[in-house]
C-alpha cells in the first residue's frame, strides 16, 4: 500500500520472516540488520549478534527436531517450528511486529500455509535489554513467555512486572561485581562512570553504587551521554571534556551500548590529552567486538572488556550447518543471499553487480570468510529450553502419551 506519512501498517505489509515448519512455533527475535533511519528503517546486514544468531536459532531448532539424544523422548509426534523476525536494533520496532502478528495486522504465510499466532507459544529473544523490556510489556499482557539470548538488565528481574521473562544469560549485577572484582585486584580506588541514559546504562551504575562499598571504590563523578539513537560528535566531544575535569581519576568505567561507546572513543581519538590519559574498563556490549574500535587508533587498546562465559565452539553448528549454506539451500531463510554477498564480497546477480564488482563461486567456501559468534551457545540455550518447556506443557495438559 500507499502511505503519505510512515505507519507499521504499511511497514510491515508483505513482512519477510526465516521459517522452520512445524505444528507449534518459536518466535525468534533478531537484529539480522542495524537500525536505519528511522525506527522502523533497518540498515546494514548485521554481522555481529545478529545475522548469525538467526542462523543458529534454526539450527536448534533443526537439532530438536532430529528427535536424537537429549531430544529423544520430547515432543513425541510433534514439530517445533520457527518463525525469525528481524528487528533491526530498533526495540519500537521489534515490538511492533510481534504485537501486530498477534493481534492480526500482519498475517504470516510460507508455502501457501498461513501461520496462526495461536502456534506460537514462546518467543526466544531479543538481544538488546531495551528490545527486551519493550517486548516483554507485550508479551506479558499475551502471557506468552519469552527466553532472551543476551538481555543483562536488572530490571528484567522484576517477576512482579515480568512474569513470563526467561534469560539464558546472567544479569548485570554478574558483570558489575566482576567489574568491580577486577578494580579491586589492581587497586584501582578512583573511577569516573560512564553511562548511556537508558534501561542499561542506569541500572549498571545503580548496581555498581549498590555494590562498590564492599570494595572501597570511590567515584569522582557520574556522566551520562545524552542522547538517545544517534550520536553526535558535539555531544561526545562534550562528554570527553567533561571527563577531563578529574582527571586524577584516570580510569573510566563505561555502562553504553555499542554505538555510544564507539562515538566516545572517536571524541577521545580527537582530544591528545583524553589518549594520554584515560584508560576504560567496558562492558559486555563492547566485549570482543572489533567494529567499537575498528579505524580507531591508539584508543582501546588497552582497555578491559568482559564478555559472557563462552567454552568453545558449538559442536556441528559451523561445520555441519553454517559453512554448508548457500543462496541455493537456504531459501528458508530471505536474508542469507545478502549475508552471502556482503561476507564474500561478490554478488550472486547482476543486479547487485554496482555494489559487489566480482561474480560470487558458487563453491564459494565460507570457513574461511566465517567464525562462529559467541552468543550462538545462548541462543541455542535459548531454544532448548523452549522445547524442553514446550513438551512439560503438553506432558501436562495432554497427558505423558501425547503425540
Amino acid at each position: 500500500s500507499d502511505c503519505t506519512a510512515e505507519c507499521a501498517a504499511c511497514v510491515f505489509s508483505g513482512l519477510s520472516f526465516s521459517h522452520t515448519p512445524g505444528d507449534i512455533y518459536l518466535g525468534g527475535v533478531f537484529d539480522v540488520h542495524g537500525q536505519g533511519r528511522g525506527v522502523f528503517d533497518c540498515g546494514m546486514i548485521n554481522t555481529e549478534h545478529g545475522f548469525q544468531l538467526l542462523e543458529a536459532f534454526h539450527y536448534a531448532l533443526q537439532q530438536v527436531n532430529s528427535k536424537q539424544g537429549m531430544f529423544a523422548n520430547i515432543l513425541n509426534g510433534v514439530t517445533l517450528g520457527g518463525v525469525g523476525l528481524d528487528a533491526c536494533q530498533s526495540a519500537i520496532r521489534g515490538g511492533y511486529l510481534v504485537s501486530n502478528i498477534n493481534n492480526g495486522l500482519t498475517t504470516l504465510v510460507r508455502d501457501g500455509r498461513m501461520i496462526s499466532p495461536e502456534q506460537i507459544d514462546v518467543y526466544v529473544g531479543p538481544y538488546s535489554s531495551d528490545t527486551s523490556i519493550y517486548l516483554a510489556r507485550i508479551l506479558t499482557d499475551l502471557k506468552i513467555p519469552q527466553i532472551s539470548y543476551a538481555s543483562t538488565s536488572n530490571t528484567l528481574q522484576d517477576q512482579f512486572f515480568y512474569p513470563y521473562f526467561f534469560r539464558t544469560v546472567p544479569a548485570d549485577d554478574k558483570q558489575v561485581l566482576g567489574t568491580l572484582s577486577y578494580l579491586d585486584a589492581n587497586d584501582l580506588r578512583y573511577v569516573q562512570l560512564l553511562y548511556s541514559d537508558d534501561s542499561y546504562g542506569n541500572q549498571g551504575v545503580a548496581q555498581f553504587d549498590k555494590q562498590r562499598k564492599n570494595f572501597d571504590i570511590c567515584v569522582a563523578q557520574r556522566v551520562v551521554l545524552p542522547e538517545s539513537g544517534i550520536v553526535s560528535e558535539e555531544s561526545s566531544d562534550d562528554v570527553v571534556v567533561s571527563l577531563l575535569q578529574k582527571p586524577v581519576a584516570n580510569t573510566v568505567v563505561i555502562f553504553a551500548g555499542t554505538d555510544y561507546i564507539r562515538a566516545f572513543l572517536k571524541a577521545v581519538e580527537r582530544n591528545a590529552r583524553a589518549v594520554q590519559t584515560f584508560k576504560f574498563v567496558g562492558p559486555t556490549t563492547w566485549g570482543d567486538r572489533e567494529s567499537v574500535t575498528f579505524g580507531i587508533k591508539g584508543v582501546g587498546d588497552n582497555a578491559v572488556t568482559f564478555v559472557l562465559d563462552f567454552q568453545g565452539s558449538v559442536g556441528g553448528f559451523l561445520d555441519s550447518y553454517l559453512w554448508l549454506r548457500n543462496p541455493n539451500n537456504a531459501k528458508n531463510n530471505p536474508w542469507f543471499e545478502e549475508w552471502f554477498q556482503y561476507v564474500l564480497n561478490c554478488h550472486t546477480s547482476p543486479s547487485n553487480a554496482a555494489q559487489y564488482i566480482r561474480p560470487c563461486d558458487p563453491n564459494a567456501n565460507l570457513e574461511t570468510k566465517v567464525i562462529e559468534d559467541n552468543g550462538v551457545l545462548h541462543v541455542m540455550n535459548a531454544v532448548y529450553s523452549a522445547a524442553f518447556a514446550v513438551d512439560a506443557t503438553l506432558k501436562q495438559k495432554c497427558g505423558g502419551n501425547y503425540g
